[in-house]
């Protein structure tokens, strides 16, 4: 008798750890989040204002991709800043050489014309200064679908629109969150002239702890345009960004497959 009771004691003792082990693993993997990723994106020529604020950038670990066009125009200072800033982890990739609208420009004088000029002539000012780009954004979100394949042979990503903040309840889930094999991509807009909105970029970075990967976009940072983000919305961001505790990479950092060099091939 006394040894049936052991045994069963036994037998009901393996199945508590078992229980036990289990119940640890369901709860470890169920709190487990898989972060997500943040792409912070700067459009146009704006350097020595990104520069400005390269400290900031480092000191909250911000890995932007700066899609910068008019490079034709830009002195040796400028261009210099755009090394150091690459250097240090950011991207800078492709916004056209003059940021003309797209289809004004093709309707105008055709697509070859703005591959050649508007893009390959462009690029070859890019490589000239030092920068390899995988990513480009169309200006004033001003595309078609036609432009595609031409543009997909010479880039790894597109972006396409800006969405306002006040519009993240009503856009889709395949425009509002990237995807990594998906190359081209929109983002939400963080400057004045879209209307910054805290409570709904509170939103789109909890989603980003969540797991999800979103895009936002500014142009400069406390300068006197509707195109700028004002200062305080730039420190709310950044403290908005620290208490989230989401993590930032490049575009092209990002998006890892099929990469696509400079010269149109294909790895």
């Amino acid at each position: 008798m006394k040894k049936v009771t052991g045994l069963l004691l036994l037998f009901i003792g393996v199945l508590l750890l078992l229980n036990l082990n289990v119940a640890h693993r369901f709860h470890t993997e169920s709190t487990q989040i898989k972060p997500g990723t943040l792409l912070l994106m700067a459009d146009d020529w704006n350097v020595n204002n990104w520069y400005k604020y390269k400290d900031s950038f480092e000191k909250y670990g911000l890995k932007l991709t700066f899609y910068v066009s008019h490079i034709h125009t830009m002195d040796s200072m400028r261009l210099a800043k755009l090394r150091v800033l690459q250097s240090e982890g950011h991207e800078i990739a492709f916004h056209t050489l003059n940021h003309h609208d797209a289809q004004k420009y093709v309707q105008a004088n055709g697509l070859q014309e703005y591959l050649k000029v508007e893009v390959d002539s462009g690029l070859a000012l890019f490589r000239k200064a030092g920068f390899t780009t995988k990513a480009f954004a169309f200006p004033c979100g001003s595309y078609a679908s036609a432009y595609f394949p031409s543009m997909r042979q010479r880039f790894q990503t597109l972006r396409l629109n800006n969405f306002p903040l006040h519009q993240v309840p009503y856009v889709e889930d395949s425009v509002k969150f990237i995807q990594p094999h998906n190359f081209m991509f929109s983002c939400f807009a963080l400057d004045d002239a879209y209307g910054f909105d805290q409570a709904k970029l509170s939103s789109l970075l909890e989603e980003v702890q969540k797991g999800e990967t979103v895009a936002l976009l500014f142009h400069s940072i406390g300068e006197d345009s509707p195109w700028s983000m004002s200062e305080a919305n730039f420190r709310t961001f950044l403290m908005l960004y620290a208490s989230y505790q989401v993590r930032s990479e490049t575009v092209s950092g990002f998006f890892k497959n099929a990469v696509v060099d400079c010269s149109g091939s294909m790895d």
